[in-house]
C-alpha cells in the first residue's frame, strides 16, 4: 500500500571531456550553481498555495519542508491530487454517500520526499513515497527538469 522508492540525481554535461559515463557534473559545481540550492529554491517556490497543472489535471504543493544545509538534506511532503472526475465518497460504516466529489475537487495525497545532495559527488539521492502504486516521480521530474534546464542549460 505504502512504499518509498529511491531515485538518482545526475546531470549530464556535453561540455565535459571523456567517455560518456564520465560526463556527469559534480552536483555542487554546476558552473556557478549548486544543485542543493537550486532544489531548495524550487521547493520553496512551490510551497503555500496549490499549483494547477491543467494538462494532467493535477494540483500540487510542497509542505512542511525541513532544510538542513549542513547535512545537505531536504525532506517534507509533496501534496498531490487529481481532478476532473465526478465521484462519490461513501461512509464505509453506513454505506451512504458522505460527499459528492465534483470535477473541480481533488483528493490530496501527502507523499513523503527526502533529498540528499552530498558535496563533491556527481550523484545525489531522492526518496519518494507512493501510495497504492501511485507516486510523484513523474510530476516532480516534469516540473523540476524544466526549472533546472532554464537555470543551468543542462539536463
Amino acid at each position: 500500500m505504502h512504499a518509498v522508492a529511491p531515485y538518482l540525481f545526475r546531470c549530464f554535461n556535453r561540455g565535459l571531456e571523456g567517455r560518456i559515463e564520465e560526463r556527469y557534473s559534480t552536483l555542487d559545481n554546476l558552473g556557478d550553481r549548486d544543485l542543493f540550492y537550486i532544489l531548495r529554491d524550487f521547493l520553496l517556490a512551490n510551497t503555500g498555495a496549490y499549483k494547477i497543472v491543467e494538462e494532467s489535471k493535477q494540483v500540487y504543493q510542497f509542505d512542511d519542508l525541513q532544510i538542513n544545509e549542513e547535512s545537505r538534506e531536504i525532506y517534507g511532503w509533496f501534496n498531490v491530487g487529481t481532478y476532473g472526475m465526478k465521484t462519490d465518497i461513501i461512509n464505509v460504516a453506513t454505506g451512504e454517500v458522505d460527499y459528492e466529489k465534483t470535477k473541480k475537487n481533488a483528493e490530496i495525497i501527502k507523499h513523503y520526499v527526502h533529498y540528499f545532495i552530498p558535496r563533491g559527488f556527481n550523484e545525489a539521492m531522492a526518496f519518494m513515497h507512493s501510495y497504492r502504486g501511485v507516486g510523484v516521480k513523474t510530476l516532480f521530474y516534469t516540473l523540476f527538469s524544466q526549472y533546472f534546464k532554464d537555470l543551468t542549460d543542462l539536463v
